[in-house]
């Protein structure tokens, strides 16, 4: 079955691409995959050890479900009674970098879309209509639209 892949950063823009994704999604009769990238090392508050990553990837797996069904549920909610079948919902919590991560993402197979939203947590450090620093190589770069 194939995918639509929506990474997010727990930002209002991801948000929406998240409902957008779940639309696009039940339309085409594809999965629904949201991953968050995290690279734990540079961002996590504590040194490196293992336990505490492995902690905060815990926590971050747990935000990431509730999140995600948060925006999941409004979109199957409008399209009640509209659509057959509502697509398999998964979540995946990653380590690395966020652009790197992605476009490994959209070299599988399995991979159909990528939706993701121009400019996430770092919103108002670009101009208005440029992509930022995740969203610009994956969009010059990804195997898939």
């Amino acid at each position: 079955m194939l995918n639509v892949i929506v990474p997010v950063d727990f930002s209002e823009t991801s948000a929406t691409a998240i409902r957008y994704g779940a639309n696009l999604a039940e339309l085409m009769g594809f999965n629904l995959h949201i991953v968050h990238i995290s690279d734990l090392v540079l961002s996590g508050s504590h040194s490196l050890t293992t336990p505490e990553q492995k902690r905060d990837e815990v926590s971050l797996a747990k935000r990431l479900v509730e999140f995600s069904r948060k925006k999941v549920a409004e979109v199957q909610f409008a399209n009640r009674g509209r659509v057959a079948v509502s697509p398999k919902v998964s979540q995946t919590v990653l380590s690395g970098m966020a652009a790197d991560k992605i476009l490994d993402l959209s070299q599988e197979a399995t991979t159909a879309f990528i939706v993701m939203g121009g400019v996430g947590t770092g919103a108002g450090i670009s101009l208005p209509g440029i992509y930022g620093s995740v969203a610009t190589p994956v969009a010059m770069g990804s195997a898939c639209p």
